[in-house]
């Protein structure tokens, strides 16, 4: 059994000695988790991928998100930013040299070009799905809905709260959202990209309403019960870097 130091998880922050592959920045993130059981989680992940634990549990997560001035880097000025909405279905793991990332289960985007980009230069299961969010002002609650295909829609209601800021080092939250690289696999192979951004600042949020139907359409059992941890980010800018082959140690 590896064990990944804090000191290990810290270093995933530095920024790598590399040209970034895109831009983009990540907005209003709501991100609701789960303990999860490590092996039905072993189902979904190639074998050279073992579950993350944090004080021995697994987690799932859902992030509702948008996505803004989405721009390729050797694309310069040439043409406009991309803005569009994500929901992203993932869980935590770590390779067989100890790095620690996250592997999805799911990207549902609003926008079909970044979503067969994504599917072609990163091998990642994305899906392109209809999005709607709205914002009550005379209560600040935020209503985002998201429906794939013909299954059935999930929505998230929520109002951000008090700020807190940024994850201490050996936290649940610090487990969860400080995440640096994302892990994928095709044709047998498994794949590594790095991505670089500052350290989320976080709120407290008041989860009005939601339903776990994600967990439906992506063949994962559905939860028992409440979110474990919920939390927010007004978000971050991110760099975005190559998906490279992890080789077999």
């Amino acid at each position: 059994m590896i064990n990944i130091s804090d000191e290990i998880r810290m270093a995933q922050r530095d920024k790598p000695n590399l040209t970034p592959l895109m831009f983009q920045s990540w907005r209003d993130m709501l991100f609701l988790h789960w303990v999860f059981p490590e092996a039905e989680i072993k189902k979904f992940i190639p074998p050279n991928l073992s579950v993350d634990l944090y004080n021995g549990q697994a987690f799932v997560g859902l992030i509702p998100f948008n996505v803004a001035d989405l721009k390729p880097n050797f694309l310069g000025n040439i043409f406009p930013s991309i803005s569009f909405s994500e929901l992203n279905m993932r869980t935590y793991v770590f390779d067989e040299r100890g790095v620690p990332g996250i592997w999805f289960f799911s990207l549902d985007a609003s926008d079909w070009l970044s979503v067969q980009a994504a599917k072609i230069g990163y091998h990642l299961p994305y899906y392109h799905s209809k999005f709607q969010i709205c914002t009550d002002f005379s209560t600040d609650e935020v209503i985002y809905n998201c429906q794939r295909e013909t299954l059935r829609p999930t929505s998230f209601t929520y109002s951000v709260k008090e700020r807190i800021g940024e994850a201490e080092k050996g936290t649940l939250e610090f487990f969860l959202l400080e995440r640096y690289v994302l892990f994928t696999s095709y044709k047998d192979k498994c794949y590594e990209a790095r991505v670089s951004h500052k350290p989320y600042i976080m709120h407290t949020v008041d989860l009005k309403s939601y339903d776990d139907n994600v967990f439906g359409w992506n063949d994962v059992n559905k939860p028992n019960d409440k979110p474990h941890h919920i939390i927010f980010s007004k978000g971050v800018d991110a760099e975005i870097y190559k998906l490279t082959e992890i080789k077999k140690i």
